[in-house]
């Protein structure tokens, strides 16, 4: 079985920042320059996942809040823009993958399915209709989206930040396989 990064004999708990909006438009970030302010802050086992703004990291501080404002203090430092940063641990994204949130989903060549992350569980998450989509919570403080072809994924992040906020991102399903994985050392 393979070690997870979720916690070893020294107290250390493994994460993924999901960061939203790099790596579009003027906000580039090099993943090399994203590792090293991670390592700057004292995180260890840092690793870049495609450059879509995913840093797996070993924390030994489990405060989520106190976590996200350092990260989010030290890339607005390094870069010169702000960054939200959604959290999850590798028990979190474990759980998420467990869950199944797109079983029953009629997958067809043209369908997408998306994860957003919120940074808070919402007050009255519900399902979301719209144009093209059909939205419903997965788990707490995550939403399972499969969209179809009339559905633009700018529209769609439009509606979740009148929603939800500026405080939540968006991966497909693929990009969290992938997350989970190398969270599970594979």
């Amino acid at each position: 079985m393979a070690a997870t990064l979720e916690s070893s004999a020294y107290g250390v708990i493994g994460f993924v920042a999901l960061l939203r909006g790099i790596n579009l438009g003027r906000r580039t970030v090099r993943m090399d320059a994203l590792r090293e302010v991670f390592e700057a802050q004292g995180f260890k086992s840092v690793k870049t996942l495609l450059a879509s703004g995913n840093v797996i990291f070993q924390a030994k501080d489990a405060n989520v809040a106190k976590l996200r404002a350092k990260i989010e203090d030290a890339l607005q430092k390094a870069f010169g823009f702000q960054v939200h940063v959604i959290l999850r641990s590798a028990k979190e994204i474990q759980a998420l993958v467990d869950s199944e949130p797109f079983k029953g989903v009629r997958v067809t060549p043209q369908t997408r399915l998306y994860l957003t992350f919120l940074s808070e569980t919402p007050k009255s998450p519900g399902k979301i209709i719209g144009r093209g989509y059909a939205m419903r919570e997965a788990t707490a403080g995550h939403l399972a989206c499969a969209l179809s072809p009339k559905q633009s994924t700018p529209d769609y992040m439009d509606t979740l930040s009148k929603r939800y906020g500026e405080e939540l991102t968006t991966r497909n399903w693929n990009t969290v396989m992938k997350i989970h994985a190398a969270m599970q050392g594979k």
